[in-house]
């Protein structure tokens, strides 16, 4: 039996990272330094959408530190996780969460 589900569009909005920096200009990790990186909360690889809830201000630094496994204290706002439990679900967003951005 044939099914015609298809995975919904991810949003890519060009301009939501210039917009989350314009609003939010310091790094989220607490350095003190100003933000340069949209760091996708939700990665795009794990349908991840280009829209301001699902962007974290980091600088270049701790964003290089975060992928390289070097960075995870960072907290989120109720709008990012807002975001991430929308698309995820309330008990899998919390577990996303615990396991990428909590010490």
């Amino acid at each position: 039996m044939a099914t015609d589900f298809k995975p919904p569009k991810r949003i890519i909005d060009y301009e939501a990272k210039d917009r989350k920096l314009a609003a939010d200009q310091s790094c989220r990790c607490g350095c003190g330094k100003r933000a340069s990186d949209g760091h996708h909360i939700l990665l795009r690889s794990q349908r991840g959408d280009d829209v301001e809830d699902n962007i974290m201000p980091l600088s270049h630094a701790c964003h290089i530190r975060y992928h390289a496994g070097r960075l995870r204290k960072l907290t989120l706002t109720e709008k990012e996780f807002g975001y991430v439990a929308a698309k995820l679900g309330y008990e899998a967003a919390t577990e996303y969460v615990k396991r990428r951005y909590e010490p």
